[in-house]
Parts: C-alpha cells; structure tokens; sequence
C-alpha cells in the first residue's frame, strides 16, 4: 500500500510501477493520514490485514510544520472500540505527528515496524514521555545518525561559504502490545 496526499506524486510513481514492470501490482491511493474518516474507509477497502512493516520518508518533518490538531484517539479498524471515554478528549490539541503516531499504530500489528528519516535528532522525542498517548504505542528502537557528505567540488564556489555538516536520522520504532 503507497500512500500519499500529493497527487501528482502519486502518479508518477504508479507509471514508474507500470513502465518498470509492465503492470500494476500495488495498492496506490492520495490520502491525508490525518483524515481520520478518508483514512478509515482508504484503509477498510484496501487492507485485508494490519501493516507489518511502515517505510516513510521525512513524513513526520512535514507534519511537524503544522499546528497542534484536536486529538481523535479512537481506531479506525472497527473491531476495536474507543479507549476510554469521548468526554475525556474533547478539545485536546496534539502535535500532527504525535497525531499521525497514533492513527498509524492503529493499522500496524502488535510488534510491527516504523522504519522513518527525518531530518531532525528529536523528531520522536514525544514518544520518551510516558504522559503522552503515543508513547504506549510505539518504542523507539533505534536511531542512526546519517551524514549526507558533500561531493560538491565545484571550483567556481567561494571557498569562506560555510557549509555546514547535514545530517540525517533513520529511526526504527517498534509498535507495542498496546491496543491502538
């Protein structure tokens, strides 16, 4: 299953599929992760089963330029029921990505992996605090450092610009036994 809310991006990668391999043989869909009743029905009629394994690219960074959005804590897979009462979260705003946490841990499996690069060191520091709803659902397993080196030889550049060091961070978070 291919996500995402770009549409375009979507095309692009479903002629990729279909130029590479003649066919079409994966799930593509333009979704919001964050449309919790798009999210929802996306996944009942795509879906047969919970994920295993999560591969995302510099989502959460994205998300992080958001503001806080009201907290929907319930899952999105029938079976399941609301985690305590409605009542109780009204009017609670949370970090998207804190938000987006959630939503995914409700269609990944018990054990289940969240392979994510982002370019920040504390893009799931939310997950360190047992106050916070998400940290019941996901643990942070590992996390490398990735330093993009620079092969710019490029003569005609001034040699005082400074060019800092980038980085990036592969992050490998296990879902918990937690009910999502």
């Amino acid at each position: 299953m291919n996500v995402d809310f770009a549409a375009g991006a979507i095309e692009k990668s479903r002629h990729r599929e279909r130029a590479g391999f003649g066919d079409e043989k994966m799930c593509w869909a333009v979704i919001d992760v964050l449309d919790r009743p798009a999210f929802a029905e996306c996944y009942a009629q795509n879906c047969a089963k919970e994920f295993d394994i999560l591969v995302e690219k510099s989502y959460c960074d994205a998300l992080a330029c958001g503001e806080d959005i009201p907290v929907m804590p319930w899952s999105i897979r029938p079976e399941l029921s609301h985690p305590g009462n409605l009542d109780e979260v009204k009017g609670i705003r949370i970090a998207p990505e804190a938000a987006a946490a959630i939503y995914l841990a409700s269609v990944t499996r018990q054990g289940g992996v969240w392979i994510a690069l982002s370019y920040s060191s504390s893009r799931f520091d939310f997950l360190k605090s047992t106050q916070h709803a998400a940290a019941s659902l996901w643990n942070i397993e590992n996390v490398d450092n990735l330093v993009v080196w620079d092969a710019d030889t490029n003569p005609s550049r001034a040699g005082a610009v400074h060019r800092p060091q980038i980085e990036h961070y592969l992050y490998i978070l296990r879902r918990t036994n937690t009910p999502a």
